[in-house]
């Protein structure tokens, strides 16, 4: 300038330039973010856990001796949930 102090020269094309990519790499990466969110199923999807499988059996026991489901069916189904129990029941504090 006048006084003798330095200009930035400044090329707005080039600024403009960069600004649209950069924003397009931001929206790029948010959609593709989004889209993976979107299409991973939850971790335990369609998966009981086990408080889920304790209710089952205790409605099931209360099922069996109010007389509302016979021996057999009673028997199998207890032995399902409780095999499904012991799959998923922690360890060793895990």
């Amino acid at each position: 300038d006048s006084a003798g102090n330095l200009v930035a020269v400044r090329d707005e094309g080039a600024e403009l330039i960069i600004g649209v990519a950069a924003l397009l790499a931001v929206v790029a990466g948010a959609g593709f973010t989004m889209r993976a969110w979107r299409a991973a199923p939850p971790e335990d999807a369609g998966q009981p856990d086990v408080a889920d499988l304790l209710r089952e059996i205790v409605d099931l026991d209360d099922a069996y001796d109010a007389g509302r489901i016979a021996e057999d069916a009673y028997a199998a189904r207890r032995r399902a949930l409780l095999t499904g129990l012991v799959a998923i029941w922690p360890r060793n504090g895990k």
